[in-house]
């Protein structure tokens, strides 16, 4: 049996073209097999070292027809202190580099897109985080003071592109639940454009986040702004939108409540700003189908902003299962980090006090119900003090 190979097109043209096609990929074959063992070590001492042995990577390798160099199951440990296990573990990381500065060995990097990562963000009871640690390294690293000496050059980041696709957020804190991890976020796509590092010009970088809130009944969540990050101070401005909260799915994060929320929906949407590591943020609440009940048989004796734990509960299922307020957070980042819920658990009372109108010259035009609700209270304090 005789074997026909496919023959050469008899069009000169095509011949010339077709051996141009054949040189250009056995030229970019080549280049890649040599450039491969160059990048992967640039990669490793520039990189690699600045993690303290904390990064591991399955395998590295260059793709030229990709631009990219490609790294696959990568994870980054818990810094010491923080737990046992990955601070963030991607199925891939692609790094897009610029070809011409890897020939006079120089790793200059354009873009960086993660897929798939788990991040687990944990912070300590007095408020310092796993992420801060690695700031730090690399703001170090960025220093010429620094690069001295170690006698290499300062690191230097000029991203055009940082994406994360469809990411995965947990955030453990002792502080904000006592089930961990405290809450969770997926599906989670950010964009971050112009990121520099060192950043003298204080350049800002844009950027655009969104997700999901990983409880029973998701809700969605988004960010867009723009910020100078690992600077001494912290500064930024993003507006941010939170819709489809299914208040229920979130009583956890407020174990002693007097009150339990068996319904109700909830969005939010406003603004936050930064500046000097001072952080203002304004946000406008709108709820819709709210209804509580007493999270305790007895709260007769208990008291919500002023008034008893039932007439509270009353004036809410009565009259105002459908509410609009606006509150406001500030304060410095680093008392905020440490103090957030409790500060805007403080915010939402202090505006709903407002909204209600619950004071001593309100109350008496409270609803007959409730007014009653509260000449029981005051009985039933008179004659446990004896008054």
């Amino acid at each position: 049996m005789r074997v026909q190979y496919p023959s050469l097109p008899s069009n000169p043209l095509l011949k010339v073209a077709l051996s141009l096609l054949i040189i250009i990929f056995t030229a970019c074959l080549l280049l890649n097999l040599y450039l491969d063992p160059i990048v992967t070590s640039l990669f490793r001492q520039q990189i690699g070292t600045l993690f303290d042995q904390n990064l591991s990577i399955d395998s590295i390798h260059l793709s030229l027809w990709q631009g990219s160099l490609i790294l696959n199951k990568v994870s980054l440990k818990q810094p010491k202190n923080f737990g046992t296990g990955s601070m963030i573990a991607a199925d891939h990381i692609k790094i897009r580099l610029k070809l011409l500065p890897l020939f006079q060995k120089q790793l200059l990097i354009n873009s960086i897109t993660l897929v798939r990562p788990h991040v687990h963000w944990v912070q300590k009871l007095y408020g310092a985080t796993n992420f801060e640690y690695y700031t730090q390294r690399l703001r170090q690293a960025s220093q010429p003071a620094a690069a001295a000496s170690q006698s290499s050059k300062p690191l230097s980041i000029d991203l055009k592109k940082l994406s994360i696709i469809d990411g995965t957020l947990s955030f453990t804190s002792p502080r904000i639940a006592a089930k961990q991890p405290a809450f969770t976020l997926k599906d989670i796509q950010i964009r971050i454009t112009d990121f520099q590092l060192p950043n003298p010009g204080k350049n800002p970088a844009q950027f655009h986040i969104k997700g999901t809130m990983d409880t029973p009944h998701p809700g969605r969540f988004e960010c867009s702004g723009k910020g100078i990050f690992f600077g001494e101070t912290l500064e930024f401005s993003a507006n941010n939108r939170f819709t489809e909260i299914h208040l229920p799915d979130y009583g956890y994060l407020y174990p002693q409540s007097q009150l339990t929320v068996i319904d109700g929906n909830a969005s939010i949407e406003g603004n936050i700003h930064c500046r000097n590591n001072y952080i203002t943020s304004t946000q406008q609440v709108n709820i819709t189908g709210l209804k509580v009940v007493s999270a305790k048989k007895n709260v007769i004796t208990r008291s919500i902003m002023g008034i008893s734990a039932n007439t509270f509960i009353q004036l809410l299922n009565d009259n105002h299962q459908n509410l609009k307020f606006q509150f406001e957070v500030q304060g410095p980042t680093s008392q905020l980090k440490i103090h957030l819920k409790e500060n805007i658990t403080r915010a939402v009372l202090k505006s709903l006090n407002r909204k209600l109108g619950l004071n001593k010259d309100t109350l008496p035009q409270l609803p007959n119900t409730l007014q009653e609700s509260g000449r029981k209270l005051k009985n039933k304090l008179n004659s446990l003090f004896g008054k």
